[in-house]
């Protein structure tokens, strides 16, 4: 008790020396904040594109359909609480009265993409939850160069299979990347649901099956995809999530967490250096209080306890001025990041992450001494 009435005086008496520090460490972690803030946000930017290329957490892909056996192994290592979609995809040929055109299928059900969206050009922007059209009766959502292609517009019909379907949109843009770049055939989308009377998706197609499945945030994806290739054992079997998707994406976020990661070091041994040249310039000052406390009968363990707990003190006392800080300085870098970064990012404080970086920093005070 007495070495913390101790340290308080130490504070209340040099009252200029504990402002002057209390303000650098705020400024320096503040600093650490934003560089911190910066980078989760890119991260989720660019984790989200990824998303949207697989528009799932996880994938689990084969050009068959699973076994039972296969099925039951895949929901056993399940969590709790997911959500799932089936995809089809398959080259078919479609028809319309005057001739006929390779397209690249994809039935899909209702709750298709889970991440993303599709564009379209009657009903708009699509997610997941959105009502759409696709389901309401046998039709398609087309890309507006097979129109051309078959000379053909909305409201038009053509032949499937077995089956009459009604083109109702055209699709103008997709997260997914279907149909973007070089592709054989423009791609189709058709409800999965009216696919199926269709007659081409049977035992023995052609196709890609596919399972997406959207998982609660706490769930270590890469931990359930380890468990899966464990358990389906058949090569024939690909296990995906939205990191690999697109290793484009991927190595920039490897890249940009090397960089900032980087960054964030450098910064933080700055401002340590900092910090150290000035509280060994007010320890120096100090010698005079310290000779006269060991002559009082305080050990050098005692003195040493004294200006630790002064230091921690002031460190705790630098928390509170730091997130009002970069509360503060978030919402001003925002906008000119996302000019220099090219990409809509949303900067807010992560209250985890203040708190990690207050702690290191009380450690590394901790070592000066």
């Amino acid at each position: 008790m007495l070495i913390f009435k101790l340290a308080w005086r130490e504070i209340y008496n040099n009252r200029r020396f504990s402002l002057f520090f209390i303000l650098h460490l705020a400024i320096g972690l503040s600093g650490l904040v934003a560089i911190d803030s910066l980078k989760h946000s890119i991260e989720n930017t660019l984790q989200q594109k990824a998303k949207g290329l697989l528009a799932a957490d996880l994938s689990v892909e084969a050009r068959r359909l699973l076994t039972p056996i296969e099925e039951e192994k895949l929901y056993q290592q399940l969590p709790n609480r997911y959500e799932e979609s089936k995809v089809f995809e398959s080259f078919t040929m479609i028809a319309s009265p005057t001739r006929s055109r390779l397209v690249e299928l994809k039935a899909i059900e209702e709750n298709y993409p889970f991440y993303g969206n599709i564009l379209l050009k009657n009903q708009g922007l699509i997610e997941s939850h959105t009502p759409k059209n696709l389901f309401q009766k046998p039709s398609l959502w087309v890309y507006p160069e097979l129109l051309l292609q078959l000379d053909l517009k909305i409201g038009d019909s053509v032949v499937l299979g077995s089956e009459k379907f009604e083109i109702v949109d055209i699709i103008e843009k997709d997260a997914s990347g279907a149909g973007a770049g070089f592709s054989f055939a423009p791609p189709v989308y058709v409800a999965r649901s009216y696919f199926e009377k269709s007659g081409l998706m049977q035992i023995g197609s052609t196709g890609q099956y596919s399972r997406l499945f959207k998982l609660p945030t706490t769930i270590e994806v890469k931990d359930l995809v380890e468990k899966l290739n464990h358990e389906l054992e058949d090569p024939a079997i690909r296990v995906m999530t939205s990191e690999n998707a697109s290793e484009q994406v991927g190595r920039l976020l490897c890249y940009l967490s090397d960089y900032l990661g980087l960054c964030a070091l450098v910064a933080l041994f700055l401002m340590s250096l900092g910090q150290l040249f000035l509280f060994r310039s007010f320890l120096i000052k100090r010698y005079r209080d310290m000779a006269i406390l060991k002559i009082l009968g305080f050990s050098p363990f005692r003195i040493f306890k004294l200006y630790l707990l002064h230091i921690v003190i002031l460190s705790v006392l630098a928390l509170l001025p730091t997130l009002l800080l970069s509360s503060l300085l978030l919402p001003l870098l925002q906008s000119p990041l996302q000019e220099l970064v090219q990409m809509v990012i949303h900067l807010q404080l992560y209250l985890k992450t203040a708190i990690w970086i207050f702690l290191f920093a009380i450690i590394i005070q901790v070592f000066k001494l």
